[in-house]
């Protein structure tokens, strides 16, 4: 009957606009056409997001696109640093943690599985590149104090797929953690993949791909896979002409 059609369609209705009836933690009960309609509870998703210090809102941050596909996150940024243009998705129970006077441009932040850590160091600078931690749950990426990495620098702790042994049946590829020591400066286009250690003072040539640890300090490594091309070096963000004609040498 018509009556019976309105009274359906009025019920369907009220469940669509439930999320905005539902705004406190009790459970709601609302009568419609002499049906009683229950709402659930509200989810509490407890996402966080700390500005020096600050609890800051998702609708007073302008300048990162924060989207949180979970509950329980944690991201923390500290006094100095500006973060601009930036994407970060999370899933469950993760941080990221950037440090102070960080400058960060156009850098996504991919942290859709659970239990996972981004961790930035203090006077780091990152353009245009992407931290993915996709696949394993509790890994992490660690990266140091005054690092320059160059534009489109990839982090993966995963490859994304499984290569095993067709023999015994053994994963060969699985996901691993990295880390990057202070004082570190990468060039555009390098990539570096899971279980990596680079120790702090080396210089990673442009479109290189590190696929095992760097562990020989105040050196530059370059190549697909990286290799170690010179040793006792050091780096500073000064131009060599400037550095020339202050007769630093």
């Amino acid at each position: 009957s018509m009556n019976e059609y309105l009274k359906k369609h009025i019920i369907e209705k009220f469940f669509k606009l439930g999320k905005l009836i539902s705004d406190s933690n009790e459970r709601i009960f609302v009568k419609i056409c002499g049906i009683k309609i229950k709402f659930p509870k509200r989810k509490i998703l407890n996402n966080f997001v700390i500005i020096d210090n600050k609890l800051c809102p998702l609708k007073n941050i302008k300048d990162i696109n924060i989207k949180f596909l979970g509950e329980n996150n944690r991201v923390i940024i500290k006094k100095n640093s500006k973060l601009i243009n930036c994407i970060m998705e999370l899933g469950s129970n993760n941080v990221v943690e950037i440090g102070e006077n960080c400058h960060i441009k156009d850098e996504a932040f991919l942290v859709t599985s659970n239990n996972c850590i981004i961790k930035i160091g203090n006077y780091t600078n990152l353009h245009g590149g992407m931290l993915s931690l996709r696949n394993k749950e509790n890994t992490k990426i660690i990266i140091g104090n005054r690092c320059l990495f160059s534009s489109d620098v990839s982090f993966r702790t995963s490859d994304g797929h499984t290569i095993y042994d067709l023999k015994t049946k053994n994963l060969l590829n699985p996901d691993e953690n990295i880390v990057v020591e202070d004082n570190v400066w990468i060039g555009h286009g390098v990539s570096i993949l899971k279980n990596v250690h680079i120790v702090k003072n080396v210089v990673i040539g442009t479109e290189s791909v590190v696929t095992k640890n760097l562990m020989t300090e105040n050196s530059i490594y370059a190549g697909v896979p990286a290799q170690l091309i010179k040793s006792d070096i050091g780096w500073i963000t000064q131009s060599p002409d400037k550095y020339i004609n202050q007769g630093e040498r």
